[in-house]
């Protein structure tokens, strides 16, 4: 018996500790404080707008002239759009994801006319400092045939391409030729697109003149489906015409508050964007807009 009870008092003191006595309790675990992460930085202040100079405080930028009883701004009084109330108001910005400009050929006009879409897409890359292609020529849809007047409904046309705009596009330019010879075009800048035609375009003129009005009414559209207004407060691309005389009358350049537009909206460099437009002028022989270019490079 008494050897029995010493082996059991062996064991539970080998158990408790070589000493006889009861181990310690551990200590309760306290968890590691996380590692000390610093604070962000406050977020830098966005940069003030550059100042703008007034129109006609510089000669290649003068005001916008009175308008004549048949112009645009003689019937249609428009309160124009200052580049803060752009800011706020614009729903289709360049982003990487969709920036590309497209011209899209519609019916016959790429057989006649793939020179002059080809220096439209290479004018609107420099411009709108962004991709541009010519997409593959689309047929016009018989639907859209209005058979009384001998011609396309220009409204049909445009919802047909307003289906067909592809998700990385910041703008597509529809153009025809005489399909739609009554008017100039339509645009709906809530489906980046536009529809145009050169039958009126052609009117009176070289090929030259073709071409810089063909130019002027691509990027002044395209403009709106960036969604810029009217301009009135200077002589400017983005100024209403009512007619072809007074499109003529219209500069290929944008005014400094619409350059500004633009600028915040692509994130251009203005200086190498005029270099690009000065090369693109002295090619095709536009010799003062080519000199306004490089004045305004070198600036």
């Amino acid at each position: 018996m008494r050897t029995a009870r010493a082996a059991v008092w062996l064991a539970a003191a080998l158990l408790a500790g070589c000493d006889g006595t009861p181990p310690p309790a551990e200590a309760p675990s306290v968890p590691l404080a996380p590692p000390a992460v610093p604070a962000p930085e406050a977020p830098a202040a966005p940069a003030p707008p550059p100042r703008l100079p007034a129109p006609g405080e510089d000669p290649d930028f003068p005001a916008k002239t009175p308008p004549g009883p048949r112009d645009w701004l003689a019937r249609f009084k428009e309160p124009g759009q200052s580049p803060e109330e752009y800011r706020e108001s614009c729903r289709n910005r360049k982003a990487a994801e969709r920036g590309t400009v497209v011209l899209q050929p519609l019916g016959r006009i790429a057989k006649r006319h793939g020179d002059l879409l080809e220096k439209v897409r290479a004018y609107a890359a420099l411009f709108f400092d962004a991709r541009a292609v010519v997409a593959e020529p689309l047929p016009l849809s018989p639907g859209d045939r209005v058979e009384a007047r001998g011609q396309w409904d220009a409204n049909g046309v445009l919802l047909d391409l307003g289906n067909r705009v592809p998700g990385d596009a910041v703008a597509v330019l529809g153009f025809c030729e005489d399909e739609l010879n009554f008017v100039f075009g339509v645009a709906a800048p809530s489906r980046r697109a536009g529809v145009w035609s050169v039958a009126r375009l052609a009117q009176g003129g070289d090929a030259g003149v073709l071409l810089r009005r063909v130019l002027q009414v691509a990027t002044h559209e395209c403009g709106h489906l960036l969604g810029m207004e009217h301009c009135v407060r200077w002589q400017c691309l983005m100024n209403g015409s009512n007619s072809l005389d007074e499109s003529d009358r219209t500069p290929l350049h944008l005014c400094p508050e619409c350059q500004e537009k633009l600028r915040w909206n692509t994130g251009l460099d203005p200086r190498r964007r005029w270099d690009g437009l000065a090369a693109f002028y002295e090619r095709e022989g536009f010799a003062e807009d080519a000199a306004l270019a490089r004045r305004q490079a070198g600036r």
